[in-house]
């Protein structure tokens, strides 16, 4: 290839990423990442954080109900994953939150690929479905296929949120939350 050739690819892919980021197409293919950084103030006088108990998900972790009726625990150490990401997993994906490459692609911040998609105003550019993901990735990992008998059909998590006084980092409440991811076995066709 010759030097001249090589000048002018390198120009074309260059002008495309900064077209790309100039028209604020987030999802163009060849410059992937969160390039806008997306808050939203939410007009509240505390500040909210989830408790991340550590010692719990390494002793226990999901409670998992298999298709035999039985009941397991899925701590950490019998999926294999590291802590940094497990946590992430538990407390978040668990309770539908997405990591930042979905939240940052579903936050409508009026970019041009969503009017290119055709997307509604508030509409989702990736919907995900967490239930599934997550019993097929336990299955997965076990080596459980859907005819077993121990084949997990649902999880089950709980989370606390600590809310604080912004102005003195008080704690000034307390919620506690519950999920059950339930397996659909209309999912079956495609586990494999």
């Amino acid at each position: 290839m010759s030097r001249r050739a090589v000048c002018v690819l390198l120009a074309a892919f260059f002008a495309a990423n900064w077209a790309a980021a100039i028209a604020r197409v987030d999802q163009f293919p060849l410059t992937w990442a969160p390039m806008y950084s997306v808050y939203r103030y939410r007009g509240t006088e505390t500040l909210a954080m989830v408790r991340k108990d550590k010692v719990f998900l390494r002793e226990r972790g999901w409670l998992a109900r298999r298709r035999d009726g039985a009941e397991e625990w899925m701590p950490i150490s019998r999926l294999n994953i590291p802590m940094r990401s497990f946590w992430r997993i538990y407390y978040e994906r668990s309770f539908g939150s997405g990591s930042m490459n979905f939240k940052h692609a579903n936050a409508d911040a009026g970019a041009f690929d969503r009017w290119l998609w055709g997307l509604e105003p508030g509409e989702k550019t990736w919907v995900v479905n967490w239930d599934r993901r997550l019993i097929g990735s336990v299955n997965h990992t076990l080596g459980r296929s859907p005819q077993d008998p121990e084949f997990i059909v649902s999880l089950a998590a709980s989370r606390e949120t600590l809310r604080f006084d912004r102005e003195t980092l008080e704690l000034v409440g307390r919620k506690q939350r519950e999920v059950v991811l339930r397996w659909d076995d209309a999912w079956r066709g495609d586990f494999e």
